[in-house]
């Protein structure tokens, strides 16, 4: 991931109509923090505002499962189709607020159909089932290749928006 170290000035105009933005939106106190990374792919022009600021990225990590499980089909290819057990028994419960999908409980989904679920229905259930089948190495050494802070499993995480975007970033640049 090569940075340009400085914000760009070809950007400015829309830098300062989504300063405006924010700054309205918290005038109206319809956020209280808010943070915008803003990055052109193609050439890696890119502006900030508020950088430092970390959140609880949420379904978000999902992308690191997403990047983590691709990582390990690297090296075994079969694993995408390999099974994994559903049942709610031994599944934690977990709020589910988009529900227009969910995974049937007693059977069996591939690793493929998981992330699918996960990533195209940000389903819960199939994050719980990858995240307790994955290579935690694998998952820790993404954050560290990223000079991202490692989750720890037992604290809530945070993650800037800057260094969150490194994973899109990862993902545009894949083949």
């Amino acid at each position: 991931l090569t940075d340009v170290n400085n914000e760009s000035d070809a950007l400015k105009s829309i830098h300062g109509k989504i300063i405006e933005y924010v700054n309205q939106a918290k005038a109206n106190q319809k956020a209280s923090d808010i943070s915008v990374y803003f990055r052109k792919l193609d050439n890696g022009s890119w502006f900030a505002i508020n950088p430092n600021a970390t959140y609880n990225p949420a379904s978000m990590i999902k992308i690191a499962y997403l990047i983590t499980y691709m990582k390990m089909a690297e090296s075994n290819p079969s694993l995408l189709n390999s099974k994994i057990f559903f049942s709610k028994r031994n599944s934690a419960i977990i709020n589910q607020n988009i529900k227009d999908f969910t995974l049937k409980e007693g059977k069996n989904y591939t690793v493929k159909e998981l992330l699918t679920a996960m990533i195209a229905h940000s389903d819960n259930d199939a994050t719980l089932l990858l995240n307790q089948n994955m290579n935690i190495s694998i998952f820790n050494n993404l954050f560290k290749d990223l000079n991202i802070p490692v989750p720890n499993p037992v604290t809530e995480y945070y993650i800037s928006v800057n260094d969150f975007c490194k994973f899109y970033r990862v993902l545009y640049s894949s083949t």
